[in-house]
């Protein structure tokens, strides 16, 4: 697999991570909720995907795994970087080196997912989330995962005042 990446030269590959990057971006500047809902296996780039979203709905069943480590990759979406945010380093650190698993309850568990449904109730799980979603000021929505976003960017006393400022406006 590492030969069919070598033969794409440095710059498609650039491209490439560009393009990685750049999703997530769009799914951080998304006015709306951004739900991934986990079927299966989510490993490597679509695990790496998933940690951006804002919400991340699991099956029962799912596994969830960063697997470069298996085959002698580096992580290029991002899990070098936002994993350790989410989880911790320790954590982190021991997915994105062995290419370890993890159930997607063990992923509940470590708060890289919002909840967990039976396999057979996961559509039902998922209409039920959308519906919660969709009730209430739209607005408040959209100010509130960007005040979140922002404030992983900021001591948290500017978060604050930012936090303060966004609804003193939405109020008035």
């Amino acid at each position: 697999q590492l030969d069919v990446l070598r033969a794409k030269g440095r710059d498609d590959l650039a491209t490439m991570f560009s393009a990685f990057r750049d999703a997530r971006a769009a799914i951080a500047a998304a006015e709306v909720p951004v739900v991934a809902v986990v079927e299966g296996h989510a490993v490597a780039g679509g695990f790496e995907l998933l940690q951006s979203c804002d919400i991340v709905l699991a099956a029962e069943s799912a596994v969830l795994s960063d697997i470069h480590a298996r085959f002698g990759q580096i992580p290029g979406g991002g899990g070098t970087q936002l994993l350790p945010r989410l989880v911790g380093l320790s954590r982190a650190s021991g997915l994105v080196l062995t290419g370890d698993s993890l159930t997607a309850r063990q992923a509940l568990e470590w708060g890289l997912v919002y909840a967990v449904a039976p396999d057979a109730d996961l559509d039902a799980a998922l209409e039920s989330l959308i519906g919660r979603l969709t009730r209430g000021s739209r607005e408040a929505r959209t100010q509130s995962k960007r005040l979140m976003r922002a404030g992983l960017e900021m001591p948290l006393e500017h978060g604050l005042d930012l936090e303060a400022e966004a609804v003193i406006d939405h109020i008035l």
